[in-house]
């Protein structure tokens, strides 16, 4: 029942009614979820459109065999048969309806703020895509470690799994890949920030990617006096 979209239109109407001249997103343990979410922040933040160009998909199959696909799960059958759906490439693959290119329009008045987004290894998924956008449209600096996931391309959306009889041990199958145009590196998102935390930070219970936020902060005002 929680209205994130709600939530956030509420949030920066507060940000900016107290005129909030800095603001620090923390995303690091962001796996993913629903992107449409991570667009709808990035609408409060952006000045001008934001467009992500259309993406190649693929898939191994156009109807998985039952001799497989009974022992797996998920929360969409309708992913095992893609019958009518696909048409057949070169080798073994199949293509599926490329995904749409989309603009991000601005919210009728942005933050006006400077944000720092922080970053790390957890964000896959739609956790990296708005990490991904958010640096690309210049909306945040990224502050700490490389995401997850592949500016190549990712394998999200659609997934099943087969859990082991006798271990309970689950093991996550991918079913489509979405490519990315042009030559992308196959990495995450690099930090514009890049922190490396210290066994002796943690050890004494220190953030270090939000000191060197508070840090980066302490420059911008110096800057503005």
């Amino acid at each position: 029942r929680f209205d994130a979209r709600a939530f956030l239109k509420n949030r920066f109407d507060e940000l900016r009614a107290k005129a909030v001249p800095y603001l620090v997103i923390d995303l690091r343990d962001n796996e993913g979820g629903d992107d449409s979410l991570g667009r709808a922040l990035l609408a409060q933040l952006i000045k001008t459109p934001y467009s992500v160009p259309a993406f190649r998909v693929e898939s191994a199959y156009e109807r998985a065999p039952y001799a497989l696909a009974r022992h797996l799960d998920t929360w969409d059958f309708g992913f095992f048969d893609r019958t009518g759906q696909v048409r057949k490439l070169e080798g073994r693959g199949w293509q599926l309806a490329d995904r749409p290119a989309f603009t991000t329009e601005p919210a009728d008045t942005p933050y006006a703020g400077r944000v720092i987004a922080l970053v790390g290894a957890e964000n896959s998924s739609a956790g990296f895509l708005i990490a991904r956008d958010l640096q690309r449209s210049q909306a945040a600096v990224l502050v700490g470690q490389p995401t997850g996931g592949s500016l190549r391309g990712l394998n999200g959306g659609q997934l099943a799994w087969l859990t082991l009889p006798a271990s309970g041990v689950a093991v996550d199958i991918p079913l489509l890949a979405a490519h990315a145009p042009g030559d992308e590196p196959d990495a995450g998102v690099q930090p514009d920030v890049a922190v490396r935390p210290r066994f002796e930070d943690v050890q004494a219970g220190v953030d270090a990617e939000m000191a060197a936020a508070r840090q980066l902060i302490a420059g911008w005002r110096s800057l503005t006096r």
